[in-house]
């Protein structure tokens, strides 16, 4: 991208030797959309095929441009690739319920999480339908035997476990039947025409929900990190878990930002109190009907073009 821009300058200087009339401001937006698509082809090409979707638009060209730009290719720059791309088109959300031996599913607890989730696809489906998006979504279960959970040896009990257990999807994937990611990804797809695939790892246990999302700086090894993934808990410390905090990981998938202290600045998160204080990214206590996103998180997520400068203040640089 930055290829682009450079010869957008080389254009412009061109431009400014020639004579006026060959070269309006019309001719020069032209040359520049032409050279922004053409460069922007090019080098994208190898993110479109490791499951991105195509840039269709001059706008998506100027969001990849601006997010390498800002955020470089770190784990914070998420948007429009892995499983769950962009709240648009067909958008599955699988969950998988796992359990331990000594502490598996019953009905009512599965009911009543369950619930939650739906809540929260029916918020987000009410999202996208208030930006405009064609999103469309599905939820779909694996129970395990009996409706009773995924039986895993040891399952995570913190934030930080839920990172250091990725091996975990690998096993329940092998035990669902699938080879790995790719295979799953592929089948998933294929049985529901999606495009995109969110899937919950749903907990019964205790600990602190988070999301696994897929970064530009995963490319090269995408095949075995690519599957966009939320841990999702029954309860932390003890209080359960609702549809806001469920809302809120699954945005994550989609390469929306957190916007809370702790996760970014506390100057930051003082601004988005003030300015948008029912941001689902920024706080989940208020009721799910109640919170709604910002500029920026709908910004991230494809359902806006609208950009502002102060996005960048919520840019995190450590994980």
């Amino acid at each position: 991208m930055f290829l682009s821009f450079g010869v957008i300058f080389v254009v412009d200087k061109v431009c400014n030797i020639l004579s006026v009339a060959m070269c309006t401001s019309l001719i020069r937006k032209i040359v520049v959309v032409v050279v922004l698509v053409v460069c922007a082809s090019s080098s994208l090409q190898a993110q479109t095929s490791q499951l991105a979707q195509p840039l269709k638009s001059v706008d998506d060209i100027k969001v990849s441009h601006l997010l390498e730009r800002h955020v470089g290719r770190g784990f914070a720059n998420t948007w429009n690739i892995g499983s769950a791309k962009k709240l648009n088109g067909k958008i599955y959300v699988l969950e998988i319920w796992l359990a331990s031996s000594n502490n598996l599913w019953n009905l009512s607890d599965m009911t009543s999480m369950r619930r939650k989730v739906v809540n929260a696809v029916r918020w987000l489906e009410a999202l996208t339908r208030k930006y405009g998006s064609d999103a469309v979504f599905e939820v779909g279960s694996f129970f395990g035997p009996d409706n009773r959970g995924i039986v895993v040896d040891e399952l995570p009990k913190s934030y930080n476990d839920c990172f250091d257990f990725s091996q975990i999807l690998m096993s329940v994937l092998n035990k669902l039947g699938y080879v790995n990611e790719t295979h799953f990804y592929k089948r998933i797809c294929s049985i529901y025409n999606a495009d995109n695939l969110a899937v919950l790892l749903i907990i019964n246990g205790d600990g602190r929900s988070s999301a696994s999302q897929f970064s530009v700086g995963h490319l090269n090894g995408y095949r075995s990190k690519f599957l966009e993934t939320a841990f999702i808990f029954v309860s932390n410390n003890n209080i359960p878990t609702e549809s806001q905090c469920i809302a809120h990981e699954i945005l994550h998938l989609f390469g929306a930002w957190d916007m809370y202290k702790g996760q970014v600045s506390e100057q930051s998160a003082k601004w988005a109190m003030s300015n948008y204080p029912n941001e689902i990214m920024l706080q989940v206590l208020s009721p799910l009907d109640e919170l709604v996103v910002s500029p920026l998180t709908a910004w991230l997520t494809g359902l806006s073009t609208e950009y502002c400068d102060w996005y960048w203040n919520f840019v995190r640089t450590t994980k």
